[in-house]
């Protein structure tokens, strides 16, 4: 039975909670914000600097804006990989580079042409870490899930 709407919700949602939780845990670990100031940082990108002056509000646009995005992005590899076998067939491969892709197009396109006041840093360990951490934590899950919940499965009827 195919499910491809249950893998999206599933792969973006999880996806989602994965990268913001790691979000959260960096910038409380290293900087000392709150998870309320990590969810205002997100909303930025619609709101500008005053983003961290608005309080639940904001943090709340913020929490819907990346869970917006998560389950956006596990649309669009759903969709595609509707046409290309590879990505199913190849799920952690896939998922892999799709996760690097995300970061990629997040944080040197879509944060530059937002509101955002800030702009993305290149360091090694910036880039590096993120890299990683979105190919993991994001495009995997998001590539299995929909692998998952979209690929019929044998039953004992069309078995063997």
């Amino acid at each position: 039975m195919r499910r491809p709407l249950l893998g999206v919700l599933v792969g973006g949602l999880t996806a989602g909670t994965f990268d913001l939780l790691y979000a959260i845990i960096v910038q409380f670990t290293r900087r000392q914000r709150s998870p309320e100031w990590t969810l205002q940082s997100v909303a930025t990108g619609w709101l500008g600097k005053d983003a961290w002056e608005g309080g639940a509000g904001s943090a709340v646009l913020g929490l819907v804006s990346h869970y917006g995005i998560a389950l956006a992005a596990a649309t669009l590899f759903y969709l595609v990989s509707k046409r290309v076998a590879f990505l199913r067939e190849r799920a952690v491969l896939s998922g892999l580079i799709f996760g690097v892709g995300v970061f990629v197009v997040m944080n040197y396109v879509v944060v530059p042409l937002s509101a955002a006041p800030f702009t993305m840093p290149t360091t090694f360990r910036f880039v590096a870490e993120n890299v990683s951490g979105h190919a993991i934590l994001f495009g995997l899950p998001i590539a299995l899930a929909v692998r998952y919940f979209s690929t019929p499965r044998a039953t004992p009827a069309n078995a063997g």
